[in-house]
């Protein structure tokens, strides 16, 4: 696991636009876990649900909806990793970013600098959030070890 503080800039001189997080990062054990990007929405989010409809809905929670976007391509398999748990934890930081790809975890929250005051409640929720999906593998693997003595 790495967490570090992490700038980066687009644009040169006076013009350049400056996004700030605090970002952790698991470089291994996921690779069970389909790739997805979980994000904050934003107007741009709302202005694509005018004009091409509201797209899938991966919980039932309204707040869940409202608050983020999932994307990825393996649906069927992502909406399986967001139980009512994963949900609560994802709401308890409106700009949360959740990403899986290639076996990596990256979570952080956009344009936000965790202050030492926060830090270790920011590590406990990356830590529930990793067991959460951790869980689902495991289960999975479980399943998996069943189909084996039929």
């Amino acid at each position: 696991m790495t967490a570090l503080d992490y700038s980066h800039a687009y644009g040169h001189g006076a013009a350049a636009t400056v996004y700030h997080a605090t970002v952790v990062v698991l470089t291994e054990g996921f690779d069970a876990v389909p790739s997805f990007v979980l994000y904050p929405r934003d107007w741009l989010d709302k202005l694509t649900d005018l004009i091409a409809g509201r797209p899938l809905k991966f919980s039932p929670s309204k707040a869940f909806n409202k608050t983020f976007a999932v994307v990825g391509d393996d649906v069927a398999r992502i909406d399986e990793l967001f139980s009512s748990q994963l949900v609560k934890y994802c709401l308890r930081e409106p700009n949360l970013t959740i990403e899986v790809r290639h076996g990596k975890l990256l979570v952080y929250c956009y344009e936000t600098i965790i202050g030492t005051p926060g830090y270790e409640e920011f590590l406990d929720l990356v830590s529930d959030l990793t067991e959460l999906l951790r869980k689902h593998i495991d289960d999975d693997d479980d399943d998996d070890d069943d189909d084996d003595d039929v």
